[in-house]
């Protein structure tokens, strides 16, 4: 494949040739062609010297792209046609995306839970009682992070707990507990049938998980929720033990 962009390093010409290679794959398993150019625009634009440079010398990596379908019966000979709709999908990308394709990505998942990196084994000890399961999500979430460089990932709860042999709720909890304290950010929240997209920031992130419940609907007639109520310095547990078990308390009779 030739790319017309200045600077295009090997590195660069691999993450496009990636690109086009599981792009190609949705089309096979039927994804429509009109979606699937919106991810190869996205894809293509997380390369920089594409991002950079003119959008003709995007039209070899389209003809490449066209001619894989072609040969497969999934695309006809206009091209025309399928560079015109590529051109309003790369205009209308605002969030640039690394393509990484799955076997590569769940393999670099696999062999990460094998030798967990440093940083994975330290945060578990410092912050989550050396919990196992805290170190390999984090050793997951890393492994994928380097794969993305600067972009996010996403990663589905279901497939994280098969690689983690665990349930999807508890791989969900774990994230959810990360994203808490700040060493996973959420850039943009899921949606149906979608996945939150994830960055790992690491111990720079770090911020201690709130202690007192979350913010629950107010009692009728109240307006207050238990957040709401001030405390004073010092008594933040003594409210929390409240909050737990109020007991009997003063007035009790006279509510009967």
């Amino acid at each position: 494949m030739s790319v017309e962009a200045d600077n295009v390093s090997p590195a660069d010409t691999e993450a496009i040739e990636e690109a086009v290679a599981v792009c190609v794959s949705k089309v096979e398993v039927g994804e429509p062609v009109e979606r699937v150019l919106h991810h190869l625009a996205r894809g293509l634009k997380a390369v920089p010297p594409l991002a950079k440079g003119p959008l003709e010398g995007l039209r070899p990596i389209l003809q490449d792209f066209q001619e894989r379908l072609r040969e497969q019966g999934l695309a006809d000979d206009d091209i025309w046609s399928l560079w015109r709709l590529f051109v309003r999908k790369w205009e209308r990308v605002k969030e640039p995306c690394r393509i990484i394709g799955p076997e590569r990505l769940w393999t670099a998942a696999r062999q990460t839970l094998k030798d967990p990196p440093g940083e994975a084994v330290s945060l578990a000890k410092e912050f989550f009682m050396d919990s196992a399961g805290m170190r390999r999500t984090m050793a997951v979430c890393i492994a994928i992070q380097d794969l993305m460089g600067q972009y996010p990932f996403f990663i589905f709860a279901r497939k994280g707990a098969e690689l983690l042999g665990t349930s999807h709720e508890s791989f969900a909890a774990n994230l959810r507990d990360l994203k808490e304290c700040g060493i996973l950010k959420e850039v943009k929240p899921g949606r149906t049938r979608t996945s939150p997209r994830l960055q790992w920031i690491g111990l720079a992130g770090y911020r201690k998980p709130r202690r007192l419940p979350r913010r629950s609907s107010p009692k009728k007639g109240t307006g207050r929720t238990p957040e709401s109520v001030p405390v004073a310095n010092g008594s933040e547990d003594k409210l929390l033990s409240l909050l737990q078990d109020p007991g009997p308390g003063p007035g009790i009779k006279q509510l009967r």
